[in-house]
């Protein structure tokens, strides 16, 4: 396991990545904070790990660059490693043509203050959410065009947010989603996560959706 180090500035050509690291480091000094993921906070980590290795790294190379370069902490990296292997085998075994959509609903019915998604509240702007859907219908309808068009494969819908439960059922079912295979649902906030469970429960009585609970110890209002 590595000891976490100072963060550096890498030996890096790109100005983006030489302006990153500049201004994490100001601002871990200005704050005294050296967040957990380092200069990864607000990106998907794991994404890197497959594109290391696709580019020939070695594990070694790939914890290196973790942990110095992005200022990671051992454990977040062993965090991002494990998912990794877990998903390795899934995007090895997947045929050239493929491919997975995945669909952001950016509604919420609040904002949350660390939220970096692009998102609006629904009491807010709830005259937007039935045009969206309109639009998203026929956007998904020319992607399925095109799949069809070039032989492609789909394999699996992932619909995102925002929070896709501020759709009404109706909406839903407009979007082709009769009955979701499974749910996600983020515990620790607030009693929306009990009301979501609620929701689809009654809405498929004698088939509901499997639901995976994150921040399931802030889970209280669930049981």
């Amino acid at each position: 396991m590595y000891p976490r180090r100072e963060p550096r500035l890498a030996d890096d050509p790109r100005p983006d990545y030489t302006l990153a690291a500049l201004l994490y480091r100001l601002l871990c000094s200005a704050t005294g904070m050296r967040p957990p993921w380092g200069m990864m906070t607000g990106v998907r980590p794991v994404r890197l790990i497959h594109d290391a290795r696709r580019a020939g790294k070695t594990e070694a190379e790939i914890r290196e660059h973790f942990l110095t370069d992005f200022d990671c902490t051992p454990e977040k990296f062993q965090l991002a490693l494990g998912i990794a292997d877990l998903q390795r085998p899934i995007i090895e075994n997947a045929a050239d043509r493929d491919y997975s959509i995945y669909i952001g609903i950016p509604f919420c019915p609040s904002r949350c203050s660390y939220c970096s998604f692009v998102s609006r509240t629904v009491e807010k702007d709830r005259s937007l959410v039935q045009p969206y859907v309109d639009c998203l219908c026929r956007e998904v309808e020319k992607i399925h065009e095109q799949a069809d068009k070039n032989a492609m494969h789909l394999k699996s819908i992932y619909i995102g947010g925002g929070t896709p439960t501020s759709l009404t059922a109706d909406q839903l079912r407009q979007m082709g989603v009769n009955r979701p295979s499974h749910v996600l649902i983020q515990a620790g906030v607030g009693s929306l996560a009990g009301a979501v469970v609620g929701y689809f429960t009654n809405l498929f009585p004698n088939d509901p959706p499997k639901f995976v609970v994150m921040e399931a110890r802030a889970a209280d209002c669930l049981y």
